[in-house]
């Protein structure tokens, strides 16, 4: 499995090509519909998703795309991983 990152437009092909969004995508979804908050998850197999530096800097890759693209604040955006607990306010 190869961790390489893809030209966007090929990124953006194969999300489309299998009913996925890109990080853009979900971004400018999240600021179209006025989310508080962005939680990105169900990632590509090529994507490790462990504690190895490299799998961190793509995930952190992913989550400033997602930033950008919603306007979102950075500590309102994560890019999930397996087992992750995430507090969810009541307000």
């Amino acid at each position: 499995v190869s961790t390489k990152i893809l030209p966007k437009k090929e990124v953006m092909r194969d999300a489309q090509i299998h009913g996925h969004s890109t990080p853009t995508i979900a971004g400018a979804f999240a600021k179209q519909i006025g989310a508080k908050r962005l939680v990105l998850n169900h990632f590509s197999s090529r994507y490790k998703g462990d504690q190895s530096l490299e799998s961190i800097s793509i995930m952190t890759r992913i989550e400033q795309e997602a930033i950008k693209a919603s306007g979102l604040p950075q500590d309102k955006v994560a890019a999930a991983w397996d087992f992750m607990v995430l507090p969810v306010p009541q307000n």
